[in-house]
């Protein structure tokens, strides 16, 4: 009952399973799955929970897989980031919850996209559940940071816009601050506010209209990206009109 995350997927898990949605859930902690593996055994949910983690035997990953995807009951799909993120094929499922960030940027977006494969007919909902203010707000922000170097490197982004928060030593990820940069980032990418539908004593909101995902991480990238140009062309302005100016008289 103590945790904010806990208290808004219970709720949003009902929502989906009364709407015949299955769900995967990612975490980068193996022990954060057993929490959550005990959490929804304990509210009932065995019957529908399968795990897949890096202690899995290659043989029965398969297996888990087909029995996932082939059966009505088995709504919730708990899986190691790092161990299940990459090859499977896991179309059933239309919802995606990343519970906590990695440090890889692309690990998360690997995650995603085991339900966005071909032959997936739905429309997939990725859902990122981030403590505001806590380090996993400073790990993310350090995503979309590498995402911004990447840009960088295959688009030809000209200069880098400075988060401070992502450019800062280690120590850094232990300063937490009353004000959040979570808020702000998001209310950057998405102008359009929804109504929240499920919110929790601890200030956790869910809003219906949730545009997560590889989208909202490549909105907030581009938010970077057009900061950056404009950062650049001023910079270029400046350095022409330095060119420009006359010389003074020779001593």
């Amino acid at each position: 009952d103590a945790c904010g995350k806990m208290q808004v997927l219970l709720p949003l898990l009902h929502h989906w399973r009364r709407k015949g949605q299955k769900v995967l859930v990612f975490s980068r902690s193996t022990r954060l799955l057993d929490i959550l593996e005990a959490c929804l055994w304990q509210q009932g949910w065995s019957p529908q929970v399968l795990r897949l983690d890096g202690n899995t035997p290659p043989g029965q990953r398969q297996r888990l897989v087909d029995e996932f995807n082939g059966s009505s009951t088995r709504g919730v799909f708990l899986i190691s980031t790092r161990a299940g993120g990459v090859g499977l094929n896991l179309t059933s499922a239309s919802v995606v919850v990343i519970f906590d960030p990695d440090w890889n940027p692309f690990s998360d977006l690997q995650a995603q996209d085991r339900s966005f494969r071909i032959g997936q007919t739905r429309v997939v909902e990725v859902y990122r559940l981030l403590g505001a203010g806590t380090i996993e707000e400073q790990v993310y922000v350090r995503q979309v940071w590498k995402q911004q170097l990447a840009a960088m490197a295959i688009d030809g982004l000209r200069s880098a816009r400075r988060l401070d928060c992502a450019s800062s030593g280690l120590g850094a990820l232990f300063e937490l601050h009353e004000t959040s940069m979570l808020p702000q980032l998001m209310a950057e990418a998405f102008k359009e506010k929804a109504t929240p539908t499920v919110s929790s004593e601890n200030g956790v909101q869910v809003f219906d209209d949730v545009r997560g995902g590889a989208a909202a991480d490549l909105k907030l990238t581009d938010l970077v990206n057009q900061e950056s140009d404009k950062e650049a062309e001023d910079g270029e302005d400046e350095r022409a009109d330095s060119d420009a100016a006359p010389e003074g008289p020779a001593g």
